[in-house]
């Protein structure tokens, strides 16, 4: 599921949790922004980076 195919009106807490749960794998695509959720570990934002450098997203 892409964040961009979401209907807010129509979330379900199904769609939540498989936005923040879900088991998509990365295809390795480009994409047009790096988004990162928070956590408690800086393992997310060393990810984000790592995609950023390889020319992943511009943002």
């Amino acid at each position: 599921m892409k964040l961009s195919e979401i209907e807010v009106s129509k979330l379900s807490r199904k769609q939540i949790t498989k936005v923040l749960f879900g088991d998509e794998k990365d295809n390795g695509s480009q994409g047009n922004c790096i988004f990162t959720y928070g956590g408690k570990g800086i393992e997310r934002v060393n990810k984000a980076v790592e995609l950023y450098k390889q020319g992943r997203a511009n943002y």
